[in-house]
């Protein structure tokens, strides 16, 4: 019986130091540390390091990154983590959401709210694992300064509690300008379009003036036709030639003259 309570002791604590091979659960929120009793953290320099892609601050809303990865003079992989973020100085609530990019080897848990925290899946080793993380939509403060805490276990006896990224604040969201940027939208002086001003550009169309054309112009171009003054023709002219009739100064003909010729009539006095 005691070798079987010995056996059944030693698999709990080798479980234990493993922490949780499908990912830490709920309860594991605040301390972050695997389930006792557990190795104690390691203290010296750690061959991890965590990242954000938010050094120069964060909006409430918006989604960023965070990184785990092995330091450059690392080659060490890792098997387990729990992520949070956190508010510089408190030691329970998690801020914001998380997402993972890969869900065969992360996942994300209920730590304060749904997405509050996010862990491993498996017992795989990894190198690195990146994250999105959202920002609370609801504003801490401008200046507040926040930090991502992450757990790497690196095997089953080594182990680093609550590693931390570079602190980044709240930043304060840009107001509106009372005076609106331009938009698309048409202002109340429109801006030239497309479409033909008030003054038409000139067309492919016929100007009021036509252009010259083929057709003939007012001034009829001169033709074959005869001219209004006709050329001479081979027919008389008004004054017609001489011809061969009689003019009228007649000529004499052989008639006998007016003047008659004495006849042999006895004279009209009576002889005695």
């Amino acid at each position: 019986m005691n070798k079987i309570l010995a056996i059944v002791a030693a698999v709990c604590c080798i479980g234990s130091v493993y922490g949780y091979p499908s990912g830490a659960p709920t309860g594991q929120c605040v301390a972050m540390t695997p389930q006792s009793p557990h190795p104690a953290a390691q203290t010296g320099t750690s061959p991890y390091q965590i990242t954000t892609n938010a050094s120069a601050g964060y909006l409430p809303g918006q989604t960023y990154s965070v990184t785990i990865s092995k330091t450059s003079s690392s080659n060490t992989d890792f098997k387990g983590f729990l992520c949070q973020v956190r508010q510089v100085g408190q030691t329970t609530a998690a801020l914001g959401t998380f997402a993972v990019k890969d869900a065969s080897k992360a996942q994300t848990i209920i730590c304060t709210s749904s997405g509050g925290a996010v862990t491993h899946r498996n017992r795989n080793t990894v190198s690195q694992q990146t994250f999105d993380w959202t920002a609370p939509s609801t504003p801490l403060g401008v200046g507040t300064q926040v930090e991502a805490l992450c757990t790497v276990v690196q095997s089953r006896d080594v182990l680093w509690v609550q590693l931390r990224s570079p602190q980044f604040q709240e930043l304060a969201i840009p107001m509106v300008a009372t005076t609106a940027p331009p938009t698309t939208l048409v202002s109340t002086t429109k801006a030239p379009t497309a479409k033909a001003s008030t003054t038409k550009a000139p067309t492919a169309k016929a100007s009021t003036t036509k252009a010259p054309t083929a057709k003939a112009s007012t001034t009829k171009a001169p033709t074959a036709k005869a001219s209004t003054t006709k050329a001479p023709t081979a027919k008389a002219s008004t004054t017609k030639a001489p011809t061969a009739k009689a003019s009228t100064t007649k000529v004499p003909t052989a008639k006998a003259l007016t003047t008659k010729a004495p006849t042999t009539k006895a004279p009209t006095t009576k002889a005695p």
